[in-house]
């Protein structure tokens, strides 16, 4: 059966954790594979989710590390929520305000 990775770049402002980490990872870029296989219906091809992997780098040595993609996918919104948040409280500020 045949199968296709997907590589994708994420970008976390903040220090984040999900399960399948042995610790908190630091902010940065991190690389996410994708594993999905062809499942043949006799109308249509389709591909089916397998796994999702976040590659995390230390001290030279790469390791692959098996996540759960919607657990991945809500640490990054609430990520993104929490930058936006920041944005707003930095626009707020009267340092920033004209005087």
């Amino acid at each position: 059966m045949a199968s296709r990775t997907t590589s994708r770049q994420v970008i976390f402002g903040q220090p984040f954790w999900i399960s399948g980490l042995d610790c908190r990872q630091s902010a940065g870029t991190y690389t996410v594979d994708t594993e999905e296989k062809l499942v043949e219906a006799r109308a249509f091809l389709a591909w089916k989710h397998v796994a999702t992997t976040l590659r995390i780098t230390k001290q030279g040595v790469t390791e692959y590390i098996r996540v759960n993609r919607d657990e991945l996918d809500d640490a990054l919104a609430r990520d993104w929520e929490q930058l936006e948040k920041l944005r707003g409280e930095l626009a707020d500020d009267s340092v920033f305000t004209a005087r």
